[in-house]
């Protein structure tokens, strides 16, 4: 008996670790997250850089034409019944997305091909990426 409660844990427990997928997404010559089905959320993000192709990677788009290069910007995604932002997603330069909303869940991950339009990635709870690269 004490064998069948080990699988029946790890099932629980990957099931409430795993958000949602994530990708990057050009809407409109717009680069955008698109979160699906992560804590509820699903749809895209507010612009957060201008594509060059598929690349993404000059983070913040453009303030009096030039392009700007940050290492990092929020931006928001999925909305409340009064229009309020409802998730506040953070990506860096790296390809690290850590997704945040209202209700306090985190799910994090690393898109797999950097910051270019198709590159996706599952988030998962920071704490079990954190416990896998200790390993």
């Amino acid at each position: 008996m004490r064998l069948l409660i080990f699988p029946l844990l790890a099932v629980f427990y990957a099931k409430h670790s795993i958000a949602g997928t994530l990708s990057i997404v050009d809407v409109g010559s717009q680069c955008m997250i698109w979160s699906n089905d992560n804590h509820g959320c699903t749809g895209h993000s507010t612009p957060f850089s201008l594509p060059n192709g598929e690349d993404c990677s000059k983070l913040g788009g453009k303030t009096k034409g030039e392009s700007q290069n940050l290492p990092m910007v929020s931006v928001e995604a999925c909305t409340t019944a009064k229009g309020l932002p409802a998730v506040w997603i953070l990506l860096e330069k790296t390809g690290r997305i850590t997704f945040f909303n209202k209700q306090g869940n985190i799910s994090a991950c690393t898109m797999s091909d950097g910051l270019k339009v198709g590159s996706m990635c599952e988030a998962v709870d920071p704490e079990v990426l954190r416990a896998s690269t200790l390993h």
